[in-house]
């Protein structure tokens, strides 16, 4: 995640766009004196953290992703793939 000042994004807004759009990486803009920074994200990128957020918000829903994702070790299926391979 890249950092700008909000000068900077002024001068070269079009540009910091393309890039964020583009890499789908986000980028904090620092603002002076006691303002607070901002991220500056795609909307793909957007909606995926919302997709991912808002069902994790009920606790119930929660509960069950972090049971799913305790995957047994002993599980042969489920173990990590070596990307060497």
């Amino acid at each position: 995640m890249g950092h700008i000042s909000a000068s900077e994004l002024r001068r070269h807004m079009t540009r910091y766009f393309d890039r964020v759009t583009q890499d789908h990486d986000p980028l904090v803009v620092t603002r002076q004196g006691d303002k607070e920074d901002i991220v500056l994200v795609s909307e793909t990128a957007f909606q995926g953290w919302q997709n991912t957020a808002h069902p994790l918000s009920r606790p119930k829903n929660a509960v069950r992703q972090r049971r799913a994702s305790q995957v047994p070790a002993t599980d042969p299926w489920l173990a990590p793939v070596d990307p060497s391979v």
